[in-house]
């Protein structure tokens, strides 16, 4: 079908956004027997700022259409004045939204908040659930943290291990982890906090992937994997790097500190805000992919891994494109189509799409102008999507002001 986009702000009562974007799928949601879509974002007050409020746009039911919630009024759940990360827990059907806490005489207070979808909605203070009354090691936060899935069937012992992870930067300008599960004999419960290794100080907000195929016998590459920005030599110049953690190999359960910028020879990043690298494993390949804008206005890059090392690509010489520094393009291997997809806001305000085929090198001719054929409005914020089980590509965006949309409505780009 051909590209087409749908304002979700005019078709639930007006609600707009603030900051950025999260989106996942639950692909088999008992409710309708069938798979959902969901956004999460913190909305927009009529004083054009946040409203410290986290909401969900869901598209569900029978017929299947868009629905508006407040999850904060919904769970009585604390403020915020971040943007939300999000993910779906496939291993257990329950939805999850990851925030630090805001108070609005004390401003950020550092905790990591969960809203909790099992049937119903619930809120978590992971900062209290990972650390008894009167700890007073328990770090805090600063900036956004990240929540994630990491399940993998493990082939040495021959079971599931499936945990959830929240990865976030501390006052302290280091890394901490809270994690949920695990291999026996972990309960399903909160974990104290786990310090990553030193890392140079000054680090951005990571974002976090993993390197696992669910039933496959791939243990030995089976990772988690947390990307983040920190200064090299002098503030200003910022590099890649990586937290890896494997669970097979000469590193067995130990985090190993990588600078992705040094290994692949690529040119740093100067002067970066926003600029989160995001990362992703290419289930047809078995390869691993980073991608980042490198300045504003200015190129686009791409950091992979495969059988002989890390490796970078300057998509922008490729393409003729530069991108928009504001957040992480948006990137999904599309399985049926067998291509790996990148997606992002163009210094022109369109998004712009480029794909290349399994094993083959990206090419300048695989590129397309995803809004201004179609009309859409200009983007505000980089997309974020997925593709849907029944094959159709989604992506959702924060418009700008135009003749078809007002400030901070909320867009839905797809080929549906």
């Amino acid at each position: 079908m051909p590209w087409h986009f749908n304002n979700l702000t005019n078709q639930l009562a007006g609600q707009r956004g603030s900051g950025r974007l999260s989106a996942f799928i639950n692909p088999n949601d008992p409710g309708i027997h069938g798979p959902t879509k969901h956004v999460f974002f913190q909305g927009r007050a009529d004083d054009a700022i946040g409203d410290n409020e986290i909401h969900e746009f869901r598209w569900d039911g029978n017929p299947r259409t868009w629905h508006h919630d407040n999850l904060t009024q919904i769970t009585g759940a604390p403020l915020t004045n971040d943007s939300p990360s999000s993910y779906m827990f496939k291993s257990k059907g329950t939805k999850h939204v990851i925030y630090q806490g805001f108070d609005k005489v004390r401003g950020n207070d550092g905790r990591i908040n969960e809203l909790l979808w099992d049937g119903h909605w619930h809120h978590n203070d992971l900062s209290a659930a990972a650390h008894p009354p009167g700890d007073t090691h328990a770090p805090f936060t600063i900036g956004e943290p990240f929540g994630y899935e990491y399940s993998f069937f493990d082939t040495i012992n021959n079971h599931n291990n499936i945990s959830r992870h929240v990865v976030y930067r501390t006052r302290d300008q280091q890394l901490s982890l809270l994690s949920w599960g695990g291999p026996a004999p972990l309960t399903e419960n909160w974990h104290p906090s786990t310090f990553l290794p030193d890392v140079p100080g000054g680090v951005s907000s990571p974002t976090a992937y993993v390197f696992s195929v669910q039933g496959h016998e791939v243990q030995g590459q089976a990772s988690q994997r947390v990307l983040y920005l920190s200064p090299h030599m002098v503030p200003d110049i910022q590099h890649v790097h990586e937290l890896s953690r494997n669970e097979k190999g000469p590193n067995l359960f130990s985090w190993v500190l990588n600078d992705l910028t040094d290994l692949t020879g690529a040119p740093p990043l100067v002067g970066q805000e926003n600029a989160n690298p995001v990362g992703l494993m290419h289930d047809l390949e078995f390869t691993l992919h980073v991608f980042y804008g490198r300045a504003e206005g200015a190129d686009l890059y791409e950091l992979y891994w495969n059988d002989s090392g890390w490796h970078f690509n300057d998509l922008t010489a490729i393409m003729g494109r530069t991108i928009v520094g504001n957040g992480p393009p948006l990137a999904y291997v599309h399985l049926q189509q067998g291509t790996l997809n990148v997606n992002f806001i163009g210094t022109d305000g369109h998004i712009h799409a480029l794909w290349r085929e399994v094993g083959m090198p990206w090419n300048s001719v695989n590129q397309e102008n995803l809004t201004l054929p179609i009309g859409a409005p200009p983007a505000l914020t980089q997309p974020v999507g997925f593709v849907f089980p029944d094959l159709t590509q989604h992506m959702f965006y924060i418009a700008q002001s135009s003749p078809i949309s007002q400030a901070s409505d909320i867009i839905e780009l797809t080929d549906e």
